[in-house]
């Protein structure tokens, strides 16, 4: 049988965000849920990122 990932509400500095529990026990989030969190259009988001990759 195959273990998904989970939908899961968490709390970081005092922000609810929606992730995703890994059969591992570890937390991701999309680029998207990142700039949702901290009020940012993920078009931005993902373009500061593609400028600023090392």
């Amino acid at each position: 049988m195959t273990t998904k990932a989970k939908r899961e509400s968490i709390q970081i500095a005092g922000i609810e965000v929606e992730v995703f529990q890994m059969p591992n026990g570890e937390y991701v989030m999309s680029q998207s849920q990142v700039a949702d969190s901290i009020e940012v259009n993920p078009v931005l988001a993902l373009r500061f990122l593609q400028e600023n990759h090392p």
